[in-house]
């Protein structure tokens, strides 16, 4: 298996969207994240969506605490956060404008990693492969 066909990037409200399992999850975004979860994939978040997450959470969207958050990711090692550093910000220099600032890091991310990301985002969808 390569590492496009064994990692994934995910996008934040697949993420939300998983850990409290909320309907409008794709049935294959659920099913990707629950096999990274028994170890048969590895999802990397990137900090972007930690802090997406943040602000979700802060405005009550979700039902889910950053700590409930935070206790599955670092809980489970197919769940890797990658931060926003001098590789992924010249990755997303590349990108160009146009493009939304937390999408522009995710998709410098799955670029990094070449793998797809885990999005419904039409965003996202013009400017990387994802899979939704």
């Amino acid at each position: 298996m390569t590492s496009r066909d064994s990692t994934f990037v995910v996008d934040t409200h697949a993420l939300v969207w998983f850990l409290a399992e909320d309907i409008r999850i794709s049935t294959t975004a659920r099913d990707l994240l629950t096999r990274a979860q028994t170890g048969e994939y590895r999802v990397i978040v990137p900090v972007i969506v930690l802090a997406e997450t943040l602000t979700i959470i802060e405005k009550n969207r979700s039902p889910l605490t950053l700590s409930q958050v935070m206790d599955e990711l670092r809980g489970n090692p197919n769940f890797a956060i990658r931060y926003l550093d001098d590789e992924v910000f010249q990755a997303m220099i590349v990108a160009g404008p146009g493009f939304e600032l937390h999408d522009r890091s995710i998709a410098a991310t799955a670029g990094i990693y070449g793998c797809r990301v885990i999005t419904r985002g039409q965003q996202l969808q013009s400017m990387i492969s994802t899979v939704w």
